[in-house]
């Protein structure tokens, strides 16, 4: 694929996941100062038109950014394709809560099977339509076997259990939607969700009494911080990234404390 600039106004967009504030803001300060270092991808179908792939963040970025133009990779191919590599990127984003990522790799992996029963361009990244077992699977798309287990364990709960255990508060619980997931009935699986929306009830509520008390004391001293304060609302994007990641040194991604 070669790189071209495109007019930001001629791109569609397709099927993407809503837009995540914080996360455009810190890319909207990166692309202001240092520019785009990661082109996007369109998908040009025949009658011309480009719909994007990926990149929905930098592609709203440039928009804000008020850019005529902006870097793209065009794949020229069937739209199981570019739904693929939709999929594929989606799945490694940091924000994709369990249940997100298990439907993924669910779509994922039917596509996968949809392309390969019609006659189909090469897959984005060199998969190959043979790619079913979860070795396979964990080797395209950068996972481990077992993550691949509990993905699909946790993809084969029905879309009814899936808001029940939204509801129940273990829609972030992977272990927990493992559990739920290992049951063959949709009854089963609704028995696990109470059973374990059961036991978190009381660890529940003293997670929350632990948490305003640690907000209470961060902000108490963060409140006597006053120089800290202002240096830190007057600091660039960038500046507080760095200043997180060598001096704070989180153990998650850094545009999570942001």
């Amino acid at each position: 694929m070669k790189i071209k600039e495109i007019s930001v106004k001629s791109i569609r967009l397709g099927d993407h996941r809503p837009i995540n504030k914080r996360k455009l803001a810190a890319i909207s300060e990166s692309m202001r100062e240092i520019g785009l270092k990661t082109p996007i991808t369109v998908r040009q179908k025949k009658n011309g038109a480009l719909v994007l792939i990926a990149g929905q963040h930098r592609l709203e970025a440039a928009k804000r950014l008020g850019w005529k133009e902006i870097d793209c990779f065009i794949v020229k191919g069937a739209n199981v394709n570019a739904r693929l590599w939709t999929v594929a990127e989606n799945l490694h984003r940091a924000d994709l809560q369990p249940l997100e990522q298990a439907n993924s790799l669910k779509e994922w992996e039917r596509l996968l099977k949809k392309r390969a029963n019609g006659v189909q361009d090469a897959q984005p990244g060199g998969r190959q339509p043979h790619d079913k077992g979860v070795s396979s699977t964990a080797k395209a798309l950068g996972m481990s076997r077992e993550k691949v287990r509990r993905l699909r364990r946790i993809g084969s709960i029905s879309k009814d259990v899936q808001a029940a255990a939204n509801k129940a508060g273990l829609g972030s619980n992977k272990e927990a939607l493992a559990k739920i997931g290992k049951e063959k009935t949709q009854k089963a699986q609704l028995e696990q969700v109470r059973q374990l929306s059961k036991a978190k009830e009381p660890s529940r509520h003293q997670d929350e009494r632990r948490e305003k008390n640690w907000m209470k004391r961060l902000n108490r001293a963060f409140q006597k911080a006053t120089s800290f304060r202002r240096e830190w609302r007057d600091a660039s994007v960038p500046a507080r990234l760095e200043f997180i990641k060598k001096v704070l040194k989180p153990t998650k991604n850094s545009d999570s404390w942001l």
